[in-house]
């Protein structure tokens, strides 16, 4: 009776919890717009009211007035800013961008150092893929939502604001060197509106001339830039396979072929993370060439590289995962990571449970669509609103398809969605500085920047946990001992298939053949592809008591 009463509970939990999480998204956004358009714009309008004649302030800071706040570092002289919020505008970035730095050094460093360890002791391959890669990974799509609300056309954007989000465009490897030498001095200068040219500078323009460069040049650098590393990775496996040649036998080739397997991967996952970077560019230039009526090889390429390393590299993932699905009936286990196909794409689906295998889809398509919306939408109003429904249509599918195979990650993966849907909602006080007061379009910014700078902290302490956790898993791992390769104790139970894929995977090896020495079930392998049983070729095992079943290869 006990137990029927903790599996009620349990199943309650896990319906009320999914639509808890999403009536709470579904009413945030439109209850945000209605005290926006009732409250919150109304109240600004008035405040401005009240405010003193913009020629008196144009070199002051003036919290209480329309315009653009374009001193930076800020000087900390103004009462409008506590010294929290002043260390916040001037530090924040810096300290933010070398956390997210810090966590990406440990994550690569121990995907790299797992990954070698694998291909050199079997018992350490099945850490290569839980070595703080999804943390890594987060950490790099937060720095990227950051430089995706710097390239937003915010108009009341202040400059300090700009300067926190320039410190993430290493994120999208935008690192060249600038064209033009921006010496910029120190300024308590204020931006009046439509009284300077410059006003009308917003969006992915303004952000590539914060980066020096040219707006219409932007698309051609990051371009150049990801061609540069994808050639290092290339570079770095020639050296690998020559120094292996020279210290393996000639005939021994199963480490080189398993290193040429890890440069795909990687080569897969680096065109997965640079996703938002290239569509935005693409479609930037894309707009940029219609309206100039001008580098019609610029539109050409900009629609090329879209087609190839945007859509193509996602339709390749799901034709591959399409054509190998019995490749996945062990997904989650450490046997399934120490397959040649989970070497090669991993990237795709590794942490997806086998149910949601193309959930891949949905995660990058959400920073394809957010690509394109910031480089081709000029108004900001339909920029915030489309990015605002496609984070939380994203929101709504991890909470109801709950795709990860590990629970840590579906709950980090929500709390993050979420928060973007806020900071989102939350710039679009930034949008209109001839609605609010310049302190409360700071204030916005302050708060944007102290969230994400926590987010990052929080990040990086899971991180050092994380490679922590794994490096003591491996130094105290006994040979022929079985990892499961997620951390401590957040490893899920071996995937149990479900009836009809075990239907499936028997129909694709070959008819059942019961044995001829009365063994058990459990332990004789019945298919046979070869139309004998002698034992040799693929087969597979089933346990018809616990339903688990498995391939012999």
């Amino acid at each position: 009776m006990g137990c029927c009463s903790c599996c009620a509970k349990c199943c309650l939990c896990s319906v009320c919890v999914p639509v808890l999480a999403a009536a709470v998204l579904l009413a945030t956004v439109p209850a945000f717009y209605l005290s926006y358009d009732n409250y919150w714009k109304p109240w600004g309008e008035e405040q401005l009211k009240h405010a003193p004649p913009l020629p008196d302030v144009s070199k002051l800071s003036c919290g209480d007035c329309a315009g653009i706040n374009l001193e930076y570092p800020i000087s900390g002289i103004s009462s409008n800013y506590s010294q929290f919020q002043v260390y916040l505008m001037n530090e924040g970035g810096r300290l933010a961008s070398a956390f997210t730095a810090t966590g990406v050094s440990l994550g690569g460093a121990s995907v790299i150092l797992t990954s070698l360890s694998a291909m050199l002791s079997a018992s350490a391959m099945s850490m290569a893929s839980y070595g703080g890669g999804f943390e890594m990974f987060l950490m790099i799509n937060q720095g990227q939502f950051i430089t995706q609300l710097g390239s937003l056309n915010l108009g009341g954007m202040p400059q300090f604001f700009l300067e926190f989000c320039k410190r993430f465009a290493w994120t999208n490897l935008m690192v060249f060197p600038p064209e033009k030498l921006h010496t910029r001095s120190n300024t308590t200068m204020r931006m009046l509106l439509d009284t300077s040219p410059d006003a009308t500078v917003k969006g992915v323009d303004r952000y590539a001339q914060a980066l020096g460069v040219n707006a219409d040049h932007l698309f051609y650098y990051t371009i150049a830039a990801l061609w540069v590393v994808v050639a290092l990775v290339f570079v770095i496996y020639l050296i690998g396979k020559l120094v292996i040649t020279k210290l393996l036998q000639p005939e021994d080739d199963e480490v080189t072929q398993e290193l040429q397997q890890r440069v795909v991967w990687a080569t897969i996952q680096l065109l997965l993370v640079m996703q938002f970077a290239i569509a935005m560019t693409s479609w930037f230039q894309i707009n940029y060439s219609i309206q100039t009526h001008s580098a019609r090889f610029g539109l050409a390429l900009a629609v090329i590289v879209f087609a190839v390393s945007c859509v193509g590299v996602v339709a390749f993932g799901v034709v591959k995962i399409a054509q190998n699905k019995q490749e996945l009936y062990d997904l989650g286990s450490a046997e399934h990571e120490q397959k040649p196909f989970h070497r090669t794409y991993g990237a795709y689906y590794a942490d997806f449970t086998r149910e949601n295998r193309y959930f891949f889809v949905a995660k990058i398509g959400l920073d394809i669509a957010s690509g394109a919306v910031v480089g081709a939408v000029k108004d900001v109003r339909y920029q915030i609103a489309a990015l605002v429904a496609l984070n939380a249509i994203y929101v709504l599918l991890l909470v109801i398809r709950k795709p990860y195979l590990v629970p840590f990650f579906l709950q980090m993966s929500v709390i993050t969605g979420y928060l973007k849907v806020v900071m989102l909602l939350l710039a679009l006080v930034q949008a209109r500085p001839d609605v609010f007061p310049q302190r409360v379009r700071d204030l916005v910014a302050v708060v944007i920047i102290g969230v994400n700078g926590l987010m990052f902290v929080c990040l990086l302490l899971r991180q050092l946990y994380v490679v922590v956790g794994v490096v003591y898993k491996w130094c105290t791992n006994k040979k022929g001992e079985e990892d499961d390769g997620i951390p401590l104790q957040e490893r899920p139970q071996r995937p149990q298939p479900q009836l009809d894929e075990f239907n499936e995977l028997e129909s694709d090896l070959g008819p059942e053949t019961p044995p001829f020495d009365g063994t058990p079930p459990s332990t004789a392998a019945y298919h046979n592809d070869h139309g004998t049983f002698n034992g040799v070729g693929g087969s597979a095992s089933k346990d018809r008591n616990s339903g688990t079943m498995w391939a012999r290869v």
